[in-house]
Order: structure tokens, then sequence, then C-alpha cells
């Protein structure tokens, strides 16, 4: 053990001094003599552009004894093509890779600490595509690999931030995107010479959509886990339903194991609009108590699943079950992003008995539709004046099949009514009904029900009734 003026020097294998059986001690007769050099620390240092490495100064007199030195009277000088020294004493690295040294200067004295910038190789921004509404914002991140071709987390604000299209959305300077209106944009990072870009799509979905009525068999195929795949059916009935023309039914059966549950599968692929945050089914039970999940991909195709909670036995009538969309949970790690697609919808089926019996029955599915969040406000991007009179704009696309955007916005706080009607003015379908502040706002048609022809959209706010022609055509 190395023990120089009460501090140990090396670094022994326990960590600590050791008792030992003898020993060689060095004591100096010098005397303490007057500062005749510094030294910096860190001496060698590794970093990144963008960096900032702060340094202290000691001092030593001709004996190697400590001496003080005052680091407020310490300046510092690096060769610009490294980096600059900040109003705070630290270095900040400028360049994406590089080698030299940085000078500290005291009373005539002089002392370099050697400084490594290792280079960055390659930039990836994640994640590269996604979809976002106008409620929560997107918070970009970057990969970054190294001249070693380790993966790098560098702080945010050491990169520089586009935004393509400022209609859209806004950007700050840490990658966080907030989604304004509908449509496409790219993000762009840049660190040095390096670039890369990211596509976000801003998509304000409103009210509910039926994804899937489930009065056909098409897109649908049943499997699971420790079932009779033989005796597990699926078929399409005209009753029991909710609405529409018909409803799925499935029959099962399985053996109840010791250690698994017997899981059914309903296996579909369709793609969801938006950024929904509940996904609904109805389902009527058989009397046995069956746990529900809902299974989705996300833009990178990882899977999560989403647990319906609660356990499902009424076999007198159909009850309606939510899956949050916030509570989706990676199955073999990713982060969730949108667009989605559902991919499946899992029973754990609900037995009863002893290990090795038979379970047989009955349920029943209807209906798959999503809901989003109440409409959405959009300000200005440049902060100027609210609106100073209602206004309802044409809607786009127009022609449209099946779906169109309708933008309007409103001068005054208040109550709002958008509905929609025919050409012999009855009324088709409410889009929207409730108190709105001023400013801008869009909400979404789907007329996937609806014949061709014309239609008329009516915005009512404030006294005010507003109409655009709107046609459909399939």
């Amino acid at each position: 053990t190395l023990v120089v003026r009460n501090a140990i020097k090396n670094s022994p294998s326990d960590g600590g001094e050791r008792s030992v059986s003898n020993s060689l001690q060095v004591i100096s007769s010098a005397s303490k003599g007057a500062l005749s050099s510094i030294q910096m620390e860190p001496d060698d240092y590794r970093l990144f552009k963008g960096d900032e490495l702060g340094f202290s100064v000691s001092g030593w007199d001709e004996f190697y004894n400590p001496a003080s030195v005052n680091n407020g009277d310490v300046t510092l000088s690096v060769d610009s093509s490294l980096g600059y020294i900040n109003p705070d004493g630290k270095f900040v690295a400028t360049q994406n890779g590089g080698d030299g040294y940085v000078f500290s200067h005291y009373n005539g004295m002089k002392d370099s600490a050697h400084v490594h910038i290792k280079e960055i190789k390659t930039i990836s921004l994640n994640p590269s595509f996604c979809v976002v509404d106008t409620i929560t914002p997107l918070q970009l991140s970057v990969t970054a690999i190294d001249e070693d071709g380790i993966k790098q987390s560098l702080p945010l604000n050491n990169f520089i931030w586009r935004n393509t299209n400022e209609e859209i959305g806004l950007l700050d300077t840490l990658g966080l995107f907030k989604g304004r209106t509908e449509g496409s944009t790219q993000i762009i990072a840049g660190y040095a010479d390096l670039t890369d870009t990211a596509t976000v799509r801003v998509e304000i979905g409103t009210g509910k959509s039926l994804l899937d009525s489930l009065d056909r068999l098409y897109g649908w195929q049943v499997s699971g886990e420790n079932i009779d795949t033989l005796a597990t059916v699926m078929s399409v009935v005209d009753s029991p339903r909710t609405f529409g023309a018909a409803a799925v039914r499935v029959d099962y059966s399985f053996t109840r194991l010791s250690t698994e549950r017997s899981t059914l599968h309903l296996n579909t692929d369709i793609p969801v609009y938006g950024a929904p945050e509940l996904i609904s089914f109805d389902f009527k039970s058989d009397g046995k108590k069956h746990k529900a999940y809902v299974i989705a991909s996300d833009n990178n195709d990882e899977l999560f699943k989403s647990q319906i909670s609660g356990y499902w036995k009424d076999a007198t009538k159909y009850d309606t079950l939510n899956a949050k969309t916030i509570s989706f949970r990676a199955m073999e790690g990713g982060s969730f992003n949108y667009p989605i697609r559902i991919k499946s919808i899992w029973i754990k089926l609900g037995y009863t008995g002893s290990v090795g019996d038979v379970n047989s029955g009955t349920i029943y599915f209807d209906n798959l539709r999503v809901q989003y969040p109440e409409v959405t406000t959009i300000f200005p991007l440049n902060n100027r004046a609210l609106p100073r009179k209602t206004e309802l704009y044409q809607n786009y696309p127009n022609p449209f099949n099946p779906q169109t955007t309708i933008e309007f916005r409103t001068a005054q706080n208040g109550v709002v009514k958008v509905e929609v009607f025919d050409l012999l003015g009855r009324k088709v379908e409410s889009l929207f009904a409730g108190n709105l502040s001023a400013g801008y706002h869009s909400l979404k048609w789907n007329a996937a029900k609806k014949a061709s022809g014309v239609y008329i959209c009516r915005l009512q706010s404030n006294r005010q009734t507003l109409v655009r022609k709107m046609l459909l055509i399939r």
C-alpha cells in the first residue's frame, strides 16, 4: 500500500490499507518553498462535440511539496480548431473528432492537458416514422455511434434541430414536437456534418370510429394456446348482436391443465387512423370468468398488449370492453408509437372443474371500434391574435372517399355544433356539439356507410350559421 501525505495513492485489491509485518517509510527533510510549477486535472480526457470540461489547477514548490494556487486567477487557452473556453472557464468542444491540448496559465507558469474529441460516425433519429395528434407531444431521440462502434446517448441540445413544415407542428431545440394541424413534416437532426431525417404525420381523429362491424369472418382467423383447435371454430350469427347485421360466434373447447391457462386468439390485421385513446369491442360471455386483451403492432411492427381490467362472465347480455392505448406494454421490448394495427383479441378462457376436465363453451364478439380524445383546439404558430370572425373552411379532400377533414375557427368561446345533412335537409350525422374556446379546430367525418352524393356541413356558433357543400364519391 502506498500512502503519501495521508492518502492512499495506489489501488490495493482489498480497497484499503493493509496490516503488514514491515514497511518502508520515506520522510522528506526538504523545507517548503515558493510555488514553482502548476498541474492541470484531468490531464487526459475524452469527450464529444458539444461537451463541456472543467479543469482544476494545483501547485508545487521545487521539492514537490503542495503549494497554493488561486484558481480564480488561472486562465485557459485552446486551439480554436478544437473548441473554445466559455465564460465559466470550461472548455467546450466544437469539432466532431480531433486531438490537442488545453493550456492553463498562472503567474507566468503553464501546464497542458490532452483532450481527445471522439468522432461520431453515424446518427439515427428515433422514431424514424411516427403518427401523432395535436394533444400529446412527441419527444424524438437520437442514437449516435462513435469511432469505436459504441452507441452513445448524447445530450439533445448537442444537435441542431429543424422542422421542414412549421404549419404542421412546432419543434423546440431539444427535439420535442407538438402537432398543430393535419399533414406531414420532416424533422432533421444535425451533428457536425451528419444528419438524419424522420417523418412525422399529424392525424386528428375525433369521436368514435368503427373498425370492423364483425358481421363477417373476412380478415379473421382463430387460434390459441392449450386449446382443442379442431373443436374451436368461428362462425357468423344474426343473433345475439348489438348493432349491425350480425356478430361473430366462437365455440371453443380445451382440457384444463395444472400450470398453463388456455387462451383464445382472434387474429386480424386492421390499420388504425390517428392516435385513439380507447380500443373497444362488444363481448358476450357464457357464464365463465374470461379475461380479455388487445394486441396491436406499432410504427416499428413491435407487438404490444393492453389488458382490459376485470373478468367478463355475463351470459345474458353484451358488455363493452375498453382497452386503453396508454396501458400498452411491450411483449418483446420496444417503445410504443403510433400508428397502430390491431393484430389480435386474446381471451384467457375461464374454466370449471378439476385438472384434466374438458371445458367448452360459446362466446360472442361484435363491433370493433376506436375512440379518440376530445376535439383538439389548434392555435396559430406565430401567436397572432385569435380569429376575429367565425369561419368554416372547405373540407379536404373534396371530393372524398370515405373520410374527409373539416376545419373551422371560432371567434368567441361558446357552444358549437357541427352537423352533416343530405340535400333533402335530413340530418345524417352530428360531428360535434359542446363548448369550445375561441381558436382553430379540426374534425374528421368518416362516411364509410353513406351513399355517394352531395352533403351539407353546417356550423353553428354564437348565433352564426355557416355551411359548406361536400361531395362523396364511391
